[in-house]
């Protein structure tokens, strides 16, 4: 009997040669690169509003910048473009036209960073600093000067488009209410070689010291 066993153990072991490995592994995981860490400090000596540029970004990548607002400020007149919503003006669910929902701009301390994407990813940004309220600042009134807003730190996020021209248009305003943190309200969809401009600005009260975070995340 047994000259019938080792032609069966042959066979057996040539079908073990010919089956497909991969249906005996698990099931393949994407790869979950771990992100890139940044620890920046703004310029305390570079002029408001010009652009400090950060070396590209390869996603993912998180970015932590330290920095400081020291001088407050907003011109409501001052010419800027923001972002057009739809406005319901009569409040019957219609937009009956489309407007900024901000005007005016930062006449203050304005730290702004320069974003340039090495890869294709998305952008989010988010801001915390001191002497923030619990929950949300209060809005300003210009009627109460010594009022509870003028002794608050209102810090506000801004994205800008940047070229070769300096910074332009607003293209993310999400961050400019009075929310604690204020972060943008969604992510910056960037392909490789284009660039933005992430502002922090001091919108009224007490300046104070910021932590930015930018996540630069895989798509």
């Amino acid at each position: 009997m047994n000259r019938f066993l080792l032609p069966l153990a042959m066979v057996l072991l040539v079908g073990c040669d010919g089956w497909p490995l991969y249906l005996n592994l698990p099931n393949p995981e994407p790869p979950n690169p771990e992100a890139e860490r940044r620890d920046l400090t703004a310029d305390p000596d570079a002029a408001s509003g010009s652009v400090q540029a950060i070396d590209p970004l390869t996603a993912p990548t998180i970015v932590s910048i330290t920095g400081a607002s020291d001088f407050c400020g907003f011109d409501a007149t001052a010419p800027a473009d923001w972002p057009s919503l739809p406005v319901d003006l009569n409040g019957d669910g219609v937009a009956d036209e489309t407007a900024p929902h901000h005007q005016g701009w930062y006449d203050g301390d304005v730290d702004v960073f320069g974003v340039v994407a090495a890869t294709d990813g998305w952008l989010h940004a988010s801001l915390q600093w001191t002497g923030a309220p619990d929950g949300a600042n209060q809005p300003i009134d210009l009627d109460d000067p010594d009022g509870p807003w003028s002794e608050e730190t209102d810090l506000d996020l801004v994205v800008l488009d940047w070229d070769e021209q300096g910074t332009g248009a607003v293209l993310d305003d999400q961050g400019a209410t009075l929310a604690v943190p204020e972060q943008t309200g969604q992510v910056i969809d960037l392909r490789a070689g284009e660039q933005v401009a992430v502002a922090v600005a001091c919108h009224h009260g007490e300046g104070g010291g910021y932590a930015l975070r930018l996540e630069f995340r895989l798509p």
